[in-house]
């Protein structure tokens, strides 16, 4: 778990020192405060956007306390280096601990690990924004509830071994998630191998994956370790499962069973400990059906699937990730700072983006180009295509009926709502839970009101 101070700081933080303020001995606090002579700034925890002031020359009670939860949560849980932001902060709470330890303040360093954890529960929106800039680290940005219930369910499988796959459209990140559980896992000093199976032949994918021995065959002059030995004690990427070819499926399927691999030209086995984590953007499981895959393989592979959803699934992050992206480009390219304006990014949430992530990252850079020296972003740089989407939406929302020769406000705001909770009873395929959470509604209202608007018996007709 790693801590983090947001933007009701406060109401933690006065949490904390109430529950200690019995056990902590202040004499201790203030010994300990003037032992330490250093001179330190702000200890950022997880984003600039939310810090907390630890001041050495202060003498504050609830500072001292802030520094011992921090650092003792943290030694607990081995992720210090996660947190802090330069060396002299971690300096200084390392020696705040060192004194703890020497005035036997043990019992009350238990207790204070036991209330921040409960402090910060998994549930807890602290718990999301240490998720959110966990996962920022490698590239994936989103704070949608959809993208923060993908956070926990990955989060889980960290820590473990076991074989894990996902799946998703093109361009929804797959291969991003796959490092973020390599790199924050155990595994992580080990190598991370990704292999993209689609775009090797196959003769040429078995000597990548298995390796081969000398004279093997024409060409082979040299002994050489495939890439299951070269990801020992690490992880291998198998993006694109679905297009390997039955005779390597049958090969795969050994590994996973046996954790072993020959060669080409051997009969040697060699054993080797790596996490296989796979990707497909096809439905494995109607490939089975077809006959198109494996189906032991098909189990092998899908002890812990994760499905990655589609942008058009979670579009309140379209904005986040616009941002981020043209921030990223314009520091990359050297241009000047811009931002997009709210009608701008409007539009872009209007556009469904096909290619998910990827065709959103190629649109923002084409933006920034076309914007020239403008620092703002403005719905005329949008492409031609996506303002005409938005433009359709626009005029098909707001189409309605006169009453009495006059428009009725009554009744644009009815057809409206009307037309939203038929798009997503359509998206979702008549599920009225799953539609009803996208409209962030309660069950029983949007059945509520689509008996009020008829909208049944008008399909039925």
């Amino acid at each position: 778990m790693r801590i983090v101070f947001f933007s009701r700081e406060e109401e933690v933080v006065s949490e904390i020192v109430k529950k200690l303020s019995n056990d902590i001995n202040i004499k201790h606090l203030k010994k300990i405060d003037d032992e330490i002579d250093i001179n330190r700034d702000s200890i950022l925890a997880i984003d600039s956007e939310f810090f907390v002031n630890i001041n050495s020359k202060t003498k504050d009670i609830m500072n001292s306390l802030l520094s011992r939860a921090l650092f003792i949560i943290l030694m607990v849980n081995g992720e210090k280096d996660k947190v802090f932001s330069d060396d002299k902060s971690l300096n200084y709470l390392q020696k705040v601990n060192e004194l703890i330890i020497k005035t036997d303040s043990t019992a009350a360093a238990k207790k204070m690990n036991k209330i921040i954890k409960e402090v910060f529960e998994a549930d807890s929106p602290a718990y999301n924004i240490v998720l959110a800039k966990r996962f920022k680290e490698f590239g994936i940005i989103g704070r949608s509830r959809k993208i923060f219930e993908l956070y926990k369910l990955v989060d889980k499988i960290i820590p473990l071994s076991v074989t894990v796959l996902l799946v998703g459209e093109s361009g929804t990140g797959k291969e991003l998630f796959a490092k973020a559980i390599h790199y924050l896992s155990p595994r992580k000093e080990r190598p991370f191998i990704p292999i993209h199976c689609g775009a090797i032949p196959e003769n040429l994918l078995e000597d990548e994956l298995f390796g081969h021995v000398k004279g093997s065959f024409t060409g082979a002059i040299n002994d050489k370790q495939g890439k299951f030995e070269v990801a020992d004690g690490g992880t291998i990427f198998l993006d694109e499962i679905s297009t390997m070819s039955p005779n390597l499926q049958v090969k795969l399927l050994r590994v996973l069973q046996e954790r072993e691999v020959t060669r080409i030209g051997s009969n040697k086995i060699v054993k080797v400990d790596v996490r296989i984590i796979s990707a497909s953007n096809r439905n494995l499981k109607e490939m089975v059906e077809k006959g198109e895959f494996r189906e032991d393989l098909y189990y092998r592979l899908n002890v812990y699937p994760i499905r990655i959803p589609a942008l058009r699934e979670r579009k309140e992050d379209i904005p986040i990730l616009a941002n981020h992206i043209l921030k990223s480009f314009c520091e990359k390219e050297g241009i000047s700072a811009k931002q997009f304006s709210l009608s701008a990014l409007n539009m872009l949430k209007n556009y469904d983006f096909p290619g998910n992530v990827r065709e959103l990252e190629n649109i923002v850079q084409r933006i920034a180009i076309i914007s020239g020296a403008r620092k703002i972003i403005l719905p005329s740089d949008i492409p031609y295509e996506l303002r005409e989407i938005a433009k359709e939406r626009k005029e098909g929302l707001l189409k309605t009926p006169e009453v009495d020769g006059s428009f009725s406000l009554q009744n644009i705001v009815r057809n409206i709502e009307k037309k939203l909770i038929l798009e997503s009873l359509e998206k979702t395929g008549w599920n009225k839970r799953k539609a009803a959470e996208l409209l962030k509604l309660k069950r029983t209202t949007l059945i509520e009101k689509i008996k009020k608007m008829n909208i049944e018996k008008t399909l039925d007709k």
